[in-house]
């Protein structure tokens, strides 16, 4: 069998070979795909009979990687493997995620598309210079003229024809088309000469137009208007019949309304099957024009044969009044599909106050450059990324966060375009152009997901190919059977009308484009981005979830969860004294002790002279007197010898809890000869240290790490003063005396969201699993409070992907959740990659679904909607096919020699538009839908 070698660009890891050879095997006529991610090859066996080459690439590409230009891939087995092609970094979509506070958290980085691939040649080989990367232009046209999946094809056909096209993707459910060219080899104009000339109309669209603007809804007011005509004279012509009038002009009358209802209603169906017909195919507008043509003639010829007012203009004139009404309503299921992108893209003002040369101008939004500055009114919508330079407001970011409540912004923070302002004006700093925000972004990965093809598609379009040219065969034939069969030409005449229009390519060609973009309008407002179909396919079979725990699960940074103050202590005299130590420090773990205490507004006293203890914590002078925070070993009895005078000085090794990095480098240091003694006399009472292990040791079963916190009580050195000797604190033989306040319970919380989603997911009977390099007793107490059983603790990121292989190995579909840069690993490896829109940048480019808002319920509303997609993608197709496959036999006539039921000419046509109606109206389901997480 032959073999093709395809060289792919954007392959980085195992997910990615998994992925590319997935979209191969779905192509039919490839019998067996071998990826290589080294070489960045993929070689592809052909079948009987093989596969195009355009349609292995069109795959490849809907899959989200690219193939460079046949004269790179194409050429003898030798010229082959003189080359190595390398894959860069694929694109990356960049993601600025506000962070709770309202400060914007840095994300991707922002790349257009994935470069081409670099052409080395081994070192031991010869070969001439290596060609120079080919810069890939990609544009969008808007096509007139396409209504059927037939359409599809032949546009697609027509683009791909014109040398130097790479890619061509075309959409019939937003009437657009995605083509990626060279242009070194040709120009735009071409590739409109090639659509204008097998009769499809195109433009390019301008950058950021909503995909289905004003020519949308143009083209539904065309069809209304049409419909409104065709309505009214379908009236006269029925009416006609019952006016009395001479024999010769009633004779005559429903001829002369049914040639204006042709030509006024069915000069558009007749241009497109002329128009297809010059470029030797057909298309629905095929069947349309022969239907009614010969139900005209068979009327006309009714006529000159003097039998009186023929019914079959009525038939004619039906059949274009139910056409052009499934075709006025498939235009605005079209647009209202499409209304969720199109809303967001409305949050952009057209226009942007700039100040350029001293004064305020108004120019449009996609003038304005980065690092020219902005004003924005109060009430007025953000038009760029910025940040602010000066004023103070509050900004709606709702359409991101989907928090209500409006952010405080100041200078220095970042405010996103569309975001509306509030009472305050803010002078901006732009950061991105227009065509790089963040909401920009996020629609190109809508129509990214729009534009690629599921696997179910492209078998429905390949059948699509002959239905047609296969239905005509069999108008044809039924007409002869008719003939032969009865002595009368009518009944051969309505039965072959019948087949004609009855037949329905339009309801194949919606059922998956157009549930693919309502869903993915859907999933934008709701924050939840897929990059391309096959995602979303894979989404829907999921069966089992793996989810990291911190930042996944947990909110990502430590809070205090317990305190537990010592006999005769308050909380608040506990937190304020460790509050105001650790106020001096900057250690994560400082930090949420201070923000405990302003959140129970708790008075902190003032505190000075940090210490860092290697091994312990920290100590500092609170009120005069020295107070310590951290390990319980701090204040664990020490050896009597350990003090006098003289003896080495020793800092105590610093736990592992907390780093000493962290900590600034102390302003006066204070060292300690040993570890400070629980004392037996004034301090705290007896038992006071084994109440402290034994609650250290409780609070770490817990998974909650301890801070122990206590106080010098021998000690009283005046605020500001140098600390004293280490001699001078020894005492009672050499014991100091400590009194120990109490413990700080601090733990990394889970967030409430991850309560509600882990439910959610465990009621759509999914397998769910932690996975985390946290300690196991950490593991635990967040499993049990967010409640899930399977825990998988203190894995390395490299172990996290054999975790995944085991899940697959058993059988199931593996979507993995993950925010951290050791979460890419596993990401890459799952069947699925969800990654939370605050991870980190490689997370979010190794994941097939990114959650802009840090919500885990996204996650089962995102398997929810995969799962509706899909079933409505399969109900959809289950009715196109079963309506063809029941009414193409009865229009034929088959059931008339035993139950004399015919399928009049007429229902035939509004049976097939009440067939692409339902489709429609099936797909529209998705916007209403309730969804689990939703």
């Amino acid at each position: 069998m032959a073999t093709l070698t395809l060289p792919v660009v954007g392959m980085r890891c195992g997910h990615c070979v998994h992925a590319v050879s997935a979209a191969l095997r779905a192509v039919p006529g490839v019998a067996a795909v071998e990826v290589d991610l080294e070489r960045g090859m993929a070689e592809v066996t052909l079948g009987d009979p093989p596969a195009a080459r355009g349609e292995l690439v069109a795959a490849v590409e809907a899959a989200g990687y690219h193939v460079p230009p046949d004269e790179l891939a194409e050429g003898s087995q030798a010229t082959q493997a003189k080359h190595a092609v390398r894959a860069p970094a694929p694109a990356l979509v960049r993601l600025d995620v506000p962070a709770a506070g309202g400060a914007a958290l840095p994300a991707a980085r922002s790349t257009d598309r994935p470069r081409q691939a670099d052409i080395a040649a081994p070192q031991s080989t010869p070969v001439s210079p290596a060609r120079p990367p080919v810069a890939v232009s990609t544009v969008r046209l808007a096509i007139s003229g396409m209504h059927c999946a037939s359409c599809v094809g032949r546009v697609e056909k027509a683009i791909l024809g014109v040398p130097g096209v790479q890619l061509a993707v075309a959409n019939l459910a937003t009437n657009q088309a995605r083509v990626d060219y060279d242009p070194a080899q040709t120009e735009l104009a071409a590739v409109l000469e090639a659509l204008r000339a097998a009769g499809y109309p195109a433009r390019p669209m301008e950058e950021g137009e909503p995909q289905l603007r004003a020519t949308e809804g143009r083209e539904a007011r065309v069809w209304l208007a049409r419909f409104a005509a065709s309505a009214g004279l379908l009236a006269l012509l029925l009416a006609g019949g019952h006016v009395r009038v001479p024999a010769t002009i009633g004779q005559w009358l429903p001829a002369l309304f049914g040639t204006v209802l042709m030509v006024a209603v069915g000069w558009p169906y007749f241009l497109g099957a002329w128009a297809r017909l010059r470029q030797g195919t057909s298309s629905m507008d095929t069947l349309v024009a022969l239907g009614t043509a010969a139900a005209y003639v068979g009327g006309m010829a009714e006529s000159w044969a003097g039998r009186g007012r023929s019914m079959l203009f009525a038939d004619a004139g039906m059949i274009l009044t139910f056409i052009t009404l499934g075709r006025w309503l498939e235009a605005r299921a079209r647009r209202r599909a499409s209304a969720a992108v199109e809303g967001l893209l409305k949050l952009l003002p057209g226009q942007a106050t700039v100040l350029r040369n001293g004064e305020l101008r108004s120019v449009p939004v996609a003038e304005v450059q980065s690092g020219e500055t902005l004003l924005v009114r109060p009430g007025e919508r953000v038009p760029l990324d910025a940040v602010v330079c000066s004023g103070q407001s509050a900004v709606d970011e709702s359409w991101l966060t989907g928090e209500s409540l409006p952010v405080d912004k100041g200078p220095g923070d970042r405010v996103l375009a569309g975001t509306l302002n509030g009472m305050g004006s803010l002078t901006v700093e732009v950061i991105a152009p227009s065509s790089s925000t963040m909401l920009a972004q996020v629609v190109e990965l809508v129509r990214r997901l729009q534009e690629s093809k599921a696997a179910v598609q492209r078998l429905a379009d390949r059948v699509v190919a002959w239905f047609v040219p296969g239905v005509v065969m069999l108008a044809a034939t039924t007409a002869l059977a008719w003939a032969w069969a009865a002595d009368d030409w009518r009944p051969a005449l309505e039965r072959t009308v019948a087949v004609l229009v009855v037949a329905c390519p339009c309801a194949l060609g919606l059922a998956t484009p157009l549930a693919i973009v309502v869903a993915s309008g859907r999933g934008a407002e709701r924050g939840v981005l897929v990059k391309n179909a096959q995602a979303l396919e894979t989404a829907g079979r999921v069966t089992a979830v793996v989810l990291d725990k911190t930042g996944t699960l947990t909110l990502g940074k430590p809070h205090v969860v317990r305190l537990l103050p010592a006999a005769g202590v308050r909380e608040e005299e506990l937190l304020a004294t460790a509050a105001a130590a650790e106020r001096l420090s900057g250690h994560p773990l400082a930090a949420c002790v201070v923000d405990e205490a302003r959140r129970r507004r708790v008075a902190v006293p003032e505190a000075s002279d940090l210490t860092v203890l290697p091994g312990l914590g920290i100590q500092a002078f609170v009120d005069g007197r020295l107070a310590a925070v951290g390990r319980e070993e701090m204040f664990m009895t020490a050896d009597a010898a350990a003090c006098p005078a003289g003896a080495a000085e020793r800092p105590l090794p610093l736990a592992t809890e907390i780093a000493a990095a962290a900590h600034p480098p102390a302003a006066t240091a204070v060292h300690v000869k040993g570890p400070l003694p629980v004392a037996t006399a004034s301090a705290s009472p007896p038992g006071a240290e084994h109440w402290l292990q034994e609650q250290a040791a409780g609070l770490r079963a817990e998974g909650i790490l301890p801070l122990a916190v206590g106080i010098l009580a021998q000690v009283q050195t005046p605020r500001g003063a140098a600390a004293p000797p280490a001699a001078d604190r020894c005492h009672q033989g050499g014991q100091a005396a400590i009194r120990v306040l109490g413990i700080i319970g601090v733990a990394d919380e889970p967030a409430q969201a991850a309560r509600d989603a882990v439910g959610q997911l465990k009621r759509m009977g999914l397998k769910l699993v932690m996975l985390t390099g946290d300690h196991a007793a950490i593991a635990r107490r967040v499993a049990e409070e967010v409640g899930m059983d399977d825990v998988i603790a203190q894995v390395l990121p490299a172990e996290k992907e054999e975790v995944i292989s085991r899940l697959r190995t058993q059988g199931h579909v593996v979507a993995m959740v993950g925010d951290g840069i050791n979460d890419a690993p596993a990401l890459a490896a799952a069947d699925l990659g969800i990654a939370v829109g605050s991870g980190a940048d490689v997370a979010l480019e190794a994941a097939d679904v990114v959650l802009i808002r840090s919500d885990l319920r996204g996650v089962p509303f995102t398997l929810a909607l995969a799962r509706a997609t899909l079933r409505v993608i399969k109900q959809n197709l289950f009715w196109a096919f079963g309506y063809n496959a029941l009414l193409i036999p009865l229009a034929t006539g088959v059931l008339a020699p035993y139950t004399g039921f015919t399928l009049p000419p007429a229902a035939a046509a509004a049976a097939m538009a009440a067939s692409s109606l339902s489709v429609a109206a099936n797909s529209l389901r998705l916007r209403w839908l309730r969804l689990t997480g939703g």
